[in-house]
């Protein structure tokens, strides 16, 4: 699957704001091609070896049957969903099973990975799964997830707006931080005249950046707050 022919599950925490990796603006740079793509490296090569591994751990806490992916799914042409794996634990249902692994040590899900969870949700049409994940190699936990519809409302539109504003009419995201800010201006060269205009802009762009700070945080707590709502109803083994 090409990710940059639509929005996938990896994509939406950047989306709405919650990735630890990028901001929107810098996935846009990806999606428009003005970036190279990321590269494969040891720990994505990693995470995918050991999503059998954190499954087989699922299943005997569970024993819930493990059933693997059924590949990427495509609808209306842009909204894409390549699932880790499904399960059955109750009657026939087949429900979503996120794999992670990672270096920290979490009591609940990290909410990016509870978005990427309700991306699928909407695009299975399923309305129960579960994340499961290695930390630090050793320690296993998994949370069951009953889907939101009031989330799933919510990051679709954000993705809607996004792939279609955005990527398409090549509309730029505004910039969420110090870094987005440096990546608009990455193609100054050696010996270039720089307007007095343009620092004046940059100038400025960092001032209200820096004044938009409070408003972000605050952003943040209400997706925090989002996230254990939706947590509410949910099981946790350890």
């Amino acid at each position: 699957m090409n990710n940059y022919e639509g929005i996938g599950g990896s994509d939406i925490p950047a989306i709405i704001g919650i990735s630890p990796f990028k901001t929107p603006y810098q996935l846009w740079l990806e999606k428009t091609g003005q970036v190279p793509p990321v590269q494969d490296n040891k720990y994505m090569r990693a995470g995918r070896k050991l999503e059998q591994v954190v499954a087989d751990f699922f299943s005997e806490e569970t024993t819930a049957k493990i059933i693997p992916s059924p590949g990427p799914i495509v609808i209306d042409g842009w909204m894409r969903a390549s699932v880790d794996r499904l399960y059955i634990r109750r009657a026939d249902d087949q429900e979503i099973l996120e794999c992670k692994t990672t270096q920290k040590t979490y009591d609940i899900p990290d909410p990016a990975w509870l978005a990427q969870l309700h991306w699928y949700f909407h695009l299975l049409k399923k309305n129960h799964g579960a994340i499961a994940w290695l930390e630090k190699g050793v320690d296993f936990k998994y949370y069951f997830i009953d889907a939101d519809e009031d989330f799933i409302r919510y990051i679709t539109q954000l993705a809607y707006e996004f792939w279609f504003k955005n990527v398409l009419e090549k509309i730029r995201p505004e910039p969420q931080n110090l870094g987005d800010v440096e990546l608009m201006f990455r193609t100054a060269t050696t010996g270039k005249v720089i307007e007095v205009q343009e620092l004046e802009e940059v100038h400025e762009k960092i001032i209200t950046l820096k004044e938009q700070k409070k408003s972000l945080e605050e952003e943040l707590e209400q997706l925090e707050e989002k996230v254990k709502v939706i947590m509410k109803d949910a099981e946790i083994v350890t």
